[in-house]
């Protein structure tokens, strides 16, 4: 129970008294709960880690479809209220002053907020492709012209991308940002092409019928849909205005990114902008070489042991 409404976690580990790990999913709206297994696996002997559907996506939103169908209760505050809930869950159940917070995409925008809003509860922050400027489609923008530029560089006829951006800038929905990415790719291909995460989708034990109704929502936005963006519309919103330079740069506990050195969803090269501005006892970034947007689900293995080497040097 979390402010009132009961939303789904799954928590996994070997020793209750490790310390604890609470991992962010991006989206908005998009939970990877039920395939995270195939990196927390290399985690949990040393750490207890929780995954979450945040309020109005997957198991947690079907859950409470009859009182709240409409997602009228999400916003960015109350998901933060919730996640600080959350926080001091784990921190009572498990006995644990403070835990590590680790966020995916969007993730990172709540993880990193609340890091910096509440120093006293986190040992260390973790953003996996780290969102930096998102609005006026700094991203997608940042995406395009340097597809545009190796496009034109390689003598290709650049009609088709530069009508995918024009049409995103005029009607910036999940389905024209699909599309843009989708031209994009040509000049922006990730070298490490196995995905470990897909695999683990379908061979899940954790997987059930609510995920799969979720899954179709965010499928069927792709194709034109708009209830995906109708239900997430208060957190997309959040995120097209996204700009964390706005905000607090120093942060209190050992910070580390993580990237794929191939992301183009959220580009290495803020990000390493962001990163030498951010102050922090103790600071890091890791590129996973070839890997794109979800290196966790590329080579897990690998970026757990990151992950566990940095909070090593944190203890």
């Amino acid at each position: 129970m979390l402010n009132g409404q009961e939303q789904y976690i799954l928590t996994m580990g070997h020793d209750i008294s490790n310390p604890v790990i609470i991992s962010l999913h991006g989206g908005p709206g998009a939970p990877t709960t039920s395939s995270d297994y195939c990196w927390i696996d290399y985690l949990t002997d040393e750490y207890t880690v929780i995954s979450w559907d945040q309020r109005g996506c997957g198991r947690t939103y079907y859950h409470n479809v009859s009182t709240d169908p409409d997602n009228s209760t999400v916003s960015f505050k109350q998901a933060m209220n919730d996640l600080d809930a959350l926080v001091d869950y784990a921190r009572n159940t498990y006995k644990q002053d403070k835990v590590v917070i680790i966020g995916h995409s969007y993730g990172t925008m709540l993880g990193s907020q609340y890091v910096l809003d509440h120093p006293e509860k986190a040992f260390a922050y973790i953003g996996i492709g780290q969102e930096v400027i998102e609005e006026d489609m700094y991203a997608y923008t940042y995406d395009y012209e340097d597809a545009l530029a190796k496009a034109k560089e390689a003598g290709d006829d650049t009609g088709e991308l530069e009508n995918a951006y024009e049409n995103l800038i005029n009607n910036p929905t999940v389905a024209n940002m699909s599309a843009l990415s989708n031209s994009t790719l040509k000049y922006h291909s990730v070298r490490v092409t196995e995905d470990v995460s897909t695999a683990a989708v379908i061979f899940s034990p954790y997987f059930g019928v609510d995920d799969a109704r979720w899954y179709g929502v965010i499928l069927s936005s792709q194709t034109g849909s708009t209830a995906y963006e109708d239900l997430e519309k208060p957190l997309i919103d959040y995120l097209m205005d996204f700009n964390a330079y706005k905000r607090n740069t120093d942060f209190q506990m050992p910070v580390l990114f993580i990237s794929g050195s191939d992301d183009w969803s959220c580009p290495v090269g803020p990000i390493e902008e962001y990163y030498d501005v951010i102050t922090a006892p103790k600071k890091e970034m890791n590129l996973v070489d070839g890997c794109g947007h979800s290196p966790q689900g590329q080579l897990p293995d690998q970026f757990a042991k990151i992950i566990r080497d940095f909070l090593h040097e944190c203890d």
